[in-house]
């Protein structure tokens, strides 16, 4: 059983030992326990008296919480439970995801997959990724109806105060509880429909799937500019100076200022060719992120952004990409991720937004930059709106976007995707770049945030702990999931994670270009390239360097050979076979 926050409490009742062994709570016990207990811990009544307490300090004091949980539960300890159990939790000092498990691990599923893949005795009769063997039980505590509460015309004015209470609600933390569960549902609702598919294997035709993902992150945009600058020179030592990174991938997946950078990859110029080479999106985030933060104002209108954008991509539509293109936003008026795919705008055409829309749209960083409306219409006069912020908070790194984006056209047997079945991710090759995370300083702890309101919340010591906490726990689980199963398929090896854990000072910051911090941003990711290879550790569920210290840019040449041999193959076999619009 898995649980978080109140249902990690359900999960603990139904689970834990009386004197016994026998069960210390019925599922009938958990009711009466909420109506005695839930009204019993202090908190404001007035409007007036909630606004100030929620800026100054915690809404609640937790006392009568902490006792009671404490009395109903006594000493009883994690490997006492009488059944499996998972509950996920941060740490805030740490900044790194904690879970507590029976195991040692994760989520339930992966959980579990992990355990396959060890050998665990109590799972003996099943083999990794056999999905379709899970009988899954996922409930909800409810959700607000949609209300259509927030716009992007009015989000677009809030500054930090805005996003931390109006009208009685707290816009950012709605945001980032909604995306969480609608990310999970969305991702294992694509894994347990795809298994219905028996399609037959054609595996002469092609053997890999590639895709590519940039997370998100302001100005160290700057880092996966040089890891792609890097290994789109590779490609074009092997096959010639005019190949472009679009040649390769199947699928191109960005977030933020990612899918900024995913687009200008992708979008065509007047012969049908990439309008950017790798090669120019450093020059350009070097040229124009200190117009997009000027550092001599206190907040940024995003005008120029916006128009650079415009400027730039001009009015070349998603459906127009050279190869497939994903980009995660948020629609904060509908409080659900929106995810725009090239797929999905051949189909639907009020999805076929134009990319500079979406680059806008993906970048409206909560507190940074303004949220963004724009409207679609199809052939019909179908009108679609959409109220956008910054899709980091949906998915702030996309790979599990991407792969469950293509999953889904495996499923619906799209001729692009003929030769695989859906699950088979020991057929993909996937390269996944970060922004950079900073170095854990342990500059938080629970003690001091425990005394932190909405304000401290959201700006403490020149940093926003709450962006942070849900940005970084977000790259996290996706990498620890795709770790899982990379490995549970002995295919560790066509899954590459670069990311910096290092940065410290300015260079961690999504913000501050000045002339002197982008140029330390080039250096971070110049560096990045001879660091070795890291992955997580499924035992310790930490990013370590592998053992045979092989470097990102020696596995980048492995990359580019294998991404060489696939195109080579898929011209020769089949030209059937090929990415998409080529």
């Amino acid at each position: 059983m898995a649980g978080t926050s109140t249902s990690g409490l359900v999960t603990v009742m139904l689970t834990a030992p009386d004197d016994k062994d026998c069960h210390l709570f019925a599922a009938e016990d958990i009711k009466p326990f909420y109506l005695e207990h839930c009204s019993k811990d202090s908190g404001p009544f007035s409007s007036m008296a909630k606004l100030f307490k929620t800026l100054a300090g915690p809404k609640y004091d937790g006392k009568h919480f902490h006792s009671i949980v404490r009395k109903k539960l006594g000493e009883r300890r994690l490997n006492q439970t009488l059944t499996s159990v998972v509950i996920p939790t941060f740490d805030n000092k740490q900044l790194q995801r904690t879970i507590f498990s029976s195991y040692e691990a994760l989520v339930a599923i992966g959980e579990i997959t992990k355990q396959v893949f060890k050998r665990n005795s109590d799972f003996y009769s099943l083999k990794s990724m056999q999905y379709d063997r899970f009988l899954v039980i996922s409930i909800g505590t409810g959700i607000a109806k949609i209300e259509q509460k927030y716009n992007a015309t009015e989000a677009a004015k809030w500054g930090a105060l805005g996003w931390l209470y109006i009208g009685g609600s707290i816009p950012l933390v709605d945001v980032f509880s909604q995306v969480s569960g609608d990310m999970v549902d969305s991702h294992l609702s694509v894994v347990f429909e795809t298994l219905h598919s028996k399609g037959e294997l054609l595996t002469d035709l092609c053997n890999k799937l590639a895709f590519q993902s940039i997370d998100g992150g302001g100005i160290r945009g700057i880092i996966p500019a040089i890891i792609l600058e890097f290994l789109e020179s590779l490609l074009q030592k092997i096959d010639g100076e005019d190949v472009r990174l679009a040649d390769y991938f199947d699928m191109i997946a960005g977030t933020s200022t990612g899918g900024l950078v995913a687009a200008m990859l992708t979008a065509p110029d007047d012969k049908k060719r990439p309008l950017f080479a790798a090669k120019d999106i450093k020059p350009f985030y070097l040229e124009h992120c200190s117009k997009i933060f000027p550092q001599d104002r206190p907040k940024y209108d995003g005008k120029y952004l916006h128009s650079i954008v415009k400027k730039k991509l001009g009015e070349r539509r998603l459906n127009q990409t050279l190869t497939s293109v994903v980009i995660p936003t948020f629609d904060i008026k509908q409080l659900q991720p929106t995810i725009f795919s090239s797929y999905e705008a051949t189909k639907d055409l009020t999805m076929n937004a134009q990319l500079s829309d979406i680059c806008i749209g993906t970048s409206a960083a909560p507190t940074y930059l303004p949220t963004y409306y724009i409207k679609n219409e199809d052939r019909e006069g179908n009108v679609r709106e959409f109220n956008l912020t910054d899709g980091g908070v949906a998915a702030n790194n996309p790979t599990l976007v991407a792969i469950g984006e293509i999953t889904k056209q495996v499923f619906k047997r799209n001729p692009d995707f003929s030769p695989f079945k859906p699950m088979e991710y020991d057929r993909f090759l996937v390269i996944s770049i970060g922004t950079g995370v900073a170095k854990i300083e342990q500059k938080y702890n629970a003690t001091e945030a425990a005394k932190w309101g909405a304000l401290e919340w959201l700006y403490n010591s020149g940093s926003t702990p709450l962006v942070n906490m849900f940005s970084q726990a977000s790259g996290d689980m996706v990498d620890f999931h795709l770790s899982v199963v990379f490995q549970a398929l002995h295919s560790e090896e066509n899954y590459l994670r670069i990311q910096d854990d290092t940065l410290t000072g300015s260079v961690s910051s999504v913000d501050i270009a000045t002339k002197e911090n982008l140029n330390n941003l080039v250096k971070v990711g110049e560096e990045l390239l001879n660091k070795p290879v890291s992955r997580v550790n499924l035992e310790t569920g930490l990013t370590e360097p592998v053992k045979n210290g092989v470097t990102n840019a020696e596995t980048l040449k492995k990359f580019a050979k294998l991404l060489s041999e696939e195109r080579k193959l898929r011209q020769q076999r089949s030209p059937k076979i090929k990415l998409r619009n080529k």
